[in-house]
């Protein structure tokens, strides 16, 4: 307890050196366009969507950002001098750096961003990068992200793909140690905002029940529990425990590829095998012969039918060419925020794809995971639906 407590103590001192009530983020980086804009921003807890919290034109290569934001993830963009300033264009896809705003706290970043892709590696200090405690994850962290982006430059050259694998196995014997690290890390810094994230958004964390997952989240303090952080994964319990085996699948409707609309109750009375799926999504892509071949074992197609919904593209023309290529001629949707604000995706607090539910015709979820643990066991436990009359 008395280390806990000293711990407790140091965050406070690191979190508090700044003005009050007040984060700035400064940067001197190379490559950084005179002109261009920088913008930090944010995400809202419930919608995902991201919210614009400063911006600054860029000059000589430095750039400041201050917010009264705290206790939550937040995202530094670059944007051209010519383009306009959108947040509903903003999109995790485009280079970005990511920090967590713990407290309140002076963060300073500084690296190369000539190529676009560097803002995802830059150096920071400051806030929780000063942390003790945290130093080692993200050391460990970065570590992983040079390995993976050496490795896929690597894979796409034929003579280094025999390398490329084995430097991702070695990629994931590390994250697995980072796995473990996040864990120890929430387990001793409880009154750290930044465990809440750690739950919230690394993986380790999405293969617990949700009743792990919830004892998790009761041995955070009740301040973090209040903070945005904490406020994220309430709403993620919730959702999750509503899309779980058991659960009332959410109705909802959504655009389908042929121009009309589709609602998981149009299925009323019949089985569903709903996937959520994207065009740019390797793994998807791979489980797509597994699909089709699912689907044309279907001899009772009117009492299963199966359901494709495409998420976070980032072109319709995108999702419309990747049915064409790959031939998925079942009912096929695409994601979009529904009359709360929330996509389908986040309504069902999915968190990875491919990710297939088995929904039966009262709209019970009976099985969710990955489509292929689910597809033979849908065959298994129902194989009237498999069989010609």
């Amino acid at each position: 307890m008395k280390k806990l407590s000293i711990l407790i103590v140091l965050a406070v001192m690191v979190f508090s050196c700044a003005k009050e009530n007040l984060n700035t983020i400064t940067g001197n980086l190379k490559g950084l366009v005179d002109g261009s804009k920088v913008l930090l921003a944010t995400t809202d807890v419930k919608s995902g969507k991201f919210i614009i919290l400063d911006s600054c034109i860029a000059e000589n290569g430095s750039f400041k950002l201050e917010t009264s934001e705290a206790n939550r993830r937040c995202f530094i963009f670059g944007v051209e001098a010519e383009k306009k300033i959108e947040a509903e264009k903003l999109s995790a896809k485009q280079p970005h750096f990511q920090l967590f705003l713990e407290g309140f706290s002076d963060i300073a970043l500084d690296g190369d961003v000539t190529d676009k892709n560097g803002w995802t590696s830059l150096d920071a200090q400051g806030g929780i990068f000063e942390y003790e405690p945290a130093k080692e994850l993200f050391a460990l962290s970065d570590s992983l992200s040079e390995i993976y982006n050496t490795a896929a430059k690597m894979y796409t050259v034929d003579s280094l793909k025999e390398k490329a694998m084995e430097i991702i196995k070695s990629f994931g014997e590390k994250n697995m140690k980072l796995l473990d690290m996040q864990r120890e890390f929430v387990t001793a810094n409880p009154d750290v905002a930044y465990s809440a994230a750690l739950m919230r958004y690394e993986q380790g964390y999405f293969r617990l029940t949700n009743k792990e997952f919830q004892e998790r989240f009761n041995t955070l303090s009740e301040r973090v529990k209040n903070t945005p952080a904490g406020e994220e994964i309430n709403i993620y319990i919730e959702r999750k425990l509503a899309s779980e085996v058991g659960g009332t699948a959410l109705d909802f409707d959504l655009p389908a590829i042929d121009g009309s609309r589709i609602k998981l109750s149009d299925f009323a009375g019949k089985y569903v095998v709903m996937e959520f799926w994207g065009s740019w999504c390797g793994p998807c892509r791979a489980a797509t012969p597994e699909l089709i071949a699912f689907h044309e074992s279907i001899a009772q197609p009117d009492s299963l039918v199966m359901l494709g919904v495409s998420c976070a593209e980032a072109k319709e023309e995108d999702w419309r060419k990747a049915v064409e290529e790959d031939k998925l001629t079942w009912n096929q949707v695409i994601d979009a925020n529904q009359g709360d604000g929330i996509s389908v995706m986040q309504a069902y607090a999915v968190d990875g794809v491919p990710t297939t539910f088995f929904i039966g015709p009262d709209r019970i979820v009976i099985l969710r995971g990955h489509p292929i643990k689910v597809l033979p066991q849908i065959k298994k436990d129902y194989p009237q639906f498999f069989e010609k009359q």
